[in-house]
């Protein structure tokens, strides 16, 4: 009768064990799967800001009498003109925006655009843009810009690009995850192919 407790105990313990050792792996497992979740989705926001920051498209602005080159950088924001993005149907060139986007909770990394050659005060209101989420949940997001914006000027980091003839060289991107959050944001450094003055 007591070797039939004792086995009877022994394989308490060892049920015990198995159980715990099924639930520890089972969150390791879970915790890895969003991991990679996170960093697919990292992966494809980097792709499309690289690809729409390296095609921009300097053009005139019509209604800037100076005829500076329509891309404006700020330290929460980037706005240029660009092609198409691949949810529009209809071509043609498309002022487009990366920045941040709140709501009651959090903010959030977004990606706007409007047709270009509609008023930002005729037409298209701000919260009529097209928009989409690409990161939910960010704590900051930072651009900072390189280049010379004057002939006399010796290239350098700026924290913001405005009323420049040409556009800058390369542009930075730093995304903050809040304090907990496991996703990792790696720089992301991209160089538009345009870097002259648009004639």
């Amino acid at each position: 009768m007591l070797e039939v407790l004792v086995a009877i105990t022994l394989l308490s313990l060892i049920a015990v064990l198995i159980s715990g050792g099924l639930r520890f792996g089972t969150r390791v497992w879970q915790r890895g799967e969003d991991q990679l979740r996170g960093l697919a989705a990292i992966q494809s926001v980097h792709g499309l800001m690289r690809r729409e920051l390296a095609q921009l498209t300097p053009v005139i602005a019509s209604d800037d009498p100076e005829g500076f080159v329509t891309f404006e950088g700020m330290p929460t924001y980037v706005r240029f003109v660009g092609s198409a993005p691949a949810e529009v149907m209809v071509g043609g060139c498309y002022e487009i925006t990366f920045g941040l986007s709140h709501d009651e909770v959090a903010q959030h990394l977004v990606m706007a655009w409007r047709l270009l050659g509609r008023s930002r005060d005729e037409g298209v209101a701000e919260s009529e843009r097209e928009q989409v989420l690409l990161l939910r949940d960010v704590a900051e997001v930072s651009f900072t810009f390189f280049g010379a914006e004057d002939e006399d000027e010796t290239p350098r980091w700026h924290e913001r690009w405005v009323e420049s003839t040409t556009p800058p060289r390369l542009v930075r991107i730093m995304v903050n995850f809040p304090a907990g959050d496991p996703r990792l944001w790696p720089a992301l450094v991209v160089a538009p192919m345009v870097h002259r003055a648009v004639e």
